[in-house]
């Protein structure tokens, strides 16, 4: 943990105080603060109550969230309740321990800022923000934005050999929300075993995963009742043939392409473009800026195919097509090089 922040927070310089640090933080900040006044979402509410309610000895899964969920959200939401695991809970105590009208606020800063710190990490192009699930998750001020956020911190993580936090925050992001997260968590936790490291899983699964039994030990069997209430009242659809688009990119050596790929398909979601938003990661090594505006201006084009195309259709060609084109570009590329280098033996050969 310490070696995270002393690569990611800068040393107190004279740098540090520099206008060209500060300015863009700030700016960041109250954009995000004044927005966030004015969005619609509720989506950041039901981790809050359940926090709430479970340090108030209730339960998550009881009627006092029923009631909450019949009095803020309309159908068919309002019948689905609330469907995540109480291992939730740990992404929204940052935020529930302040006062309710910081809540939204806060829940966007914190979801926000993660993604562009992850970004900045990875040396993402910053353009990306723009993606259109990323802009949904905000305006429907959805936890899911956090959980891909401290996905990307992982990946750095991982790539750094920061084994103890990439342990925390695969053990996290493995029982948070599975169906935004759970693959990615594993391979971040896989990497943990593979370096030798598994012993600092113990400790993060002993607390995360721990600590919601204390507070209500049977929240498990409730949590799939509850699960089966949601699915039951709120459609889904299984993007079941994503597993071979996902074997393609494998096969194309496209290895963020592909785990990004399997993690929507997977799991059942719900049909808005914000579910999406895991396939971000998908672009983790994306340089070009001309395939990076590729990709925000194909997440566009749904709004466009909504209502007038299959579904199916619509995220192929908004989220699938341009990961594909970029694939295949690199594919080509790799062969031109690999085509060339022969070539360039020799001309070296008998230059020398």
């Amino acid at each position: 943990m310490l070696k995270f922040i002393a690569a990611t927070w800068p040393s107190i310089s004279k740098r540090t105080l520099k206008p060209y640090v500060i300015l863009p933080i700030a700016a960041f900040i109250a954009i995000i603060s004044i927005v966030s006044n004015y969005l619609p979402g509720l989506d950041h509410l039901p981790l809050i109550w359940a926090f709430q309610i479970e340090l108030q000895g209730g339960s998550a899964y009881g009627p006092e969230m029923h009631s909450l969920f019949k009095r803020f959200f309309d159908e068919p939401y309002a019948s689905g309740g609330f469907a995540y695991p109480l291992t939730a809970l740990w992404l929204s105590a940052p935020v529930a321990i302040f006062p309710a009208v910081l809540h939204k606020m806060l829940s966007c800063l914190l979801g926000a800022g993660s993604v562009v710190i992850g970004m900045r990490l990875l040396k993402m192009p910053l353009e990306l923000f723009l993606f259109l699930p990323v802009l949904l998750s905000i305006y429907f001020v959805q936890v899911s934005l956090l959980i891909v956020g401290l996905c990307l911190i992982g990946i750095w993580a991982m790539r750094q050999e920061h084994w103890h936090l990439t342990a925390w925050l695969s053990v996290l992001l493995g029982i948070a929300k599975p169906q935004a997260s759970l693959v990615i968590a594993c391979v971040l936790a896989f990497q943990v075993v593979r370096a030798g490291q598994w012993k600092m899983l113990l400790l993060p699964s002993a607390i995360l995963i721990g600590t919601p039994f204390l507070l209500e030990p049977s929240w498990f069997t409730s949590w799939l009742t509850t699960l089966s209430t949601y699915r039951g009242a709120i459609p889904s659809v299984w993007h079941f043939y994503w597993i071979v688009l996902a074997g393609i990119l494998f096969w194309q050596r496209q290895f963020w392409p592909g785990i990004a790929v399997l993690q929507i398909a997977l799991f059942p979601l719900i049909t808005s473009p914000y579910v999406f938003c895991p396939l971000l990661i998908a672009n983790i090594d994306l340089r070009s800026k001309l395939n990076v505006w590729m990709v925000v201006a194909f997440s566009w084009t749904i709004n466009l195919l909504w209502g007038t195309t299959a579904y199916w259709l619509c995220v192929l060609i908004a989220f699938a097509l341009p990961l594909f084109y970029i694939a295949w570009q690199t594919s080509r590329k790799k062969q031109t090089e690999q085509a060339l280098n022969p070539e360039l033996q020799s001309i070296q050969s008998t230059v020398k």
